[in-house]
């Protein structure tokens, strides 16, 4: 995915993600452009606050110990895997992402 780094410090910077504004490690890429690696199981099912993306369950489905499911965003469909899943989140259910500290990594524009 793409955002968009504001250094903070010489470790973090800020990330904007579609309407959503991280705080990662900036790995010494420069400010600007950005991709964003992110592991499916760094991204959560939250409450609503500033820090989470809004977003829209399209798929969903429990796999015994763990339910997978598809959301739609602003910034297109994200794939999560919740291994704390104590029930389902139904289809079509108005949703909130907010992403784990580990998982996440800023990476330098493609050239």
């Amino acid at each position: 995915m793409s955002g968009d780094l504001r250094r903070l410090s010489d470790i973090d910077a800020t990330v904007r993600l579609g309407g959503t504004t991280l705080i990662l490690p900036h790995r010494d890429v420069a400010d600007g452009p950005v991709e964003i690696a992110v592991r499916p199981e760094a991204i959560q099912l939250s409450q609503a606050s500033a820090a989470t993306m809004p977003g829209r369950v399209r798929r969903a489905v429990f796999l015994g110990d763990h339910a997978e499911y598809t959301v739609e965003t602003a910034i297109g469909d994200l794939f999560i895997v919740d291994r704390n899943a104590d029930r389902l989140t139904e289809i079509g259910a108005d949703v909130h992402l907010s992403f784990t500290a580990s998982g996440v990594a800023v990476l330098p524009p493609p050239s």
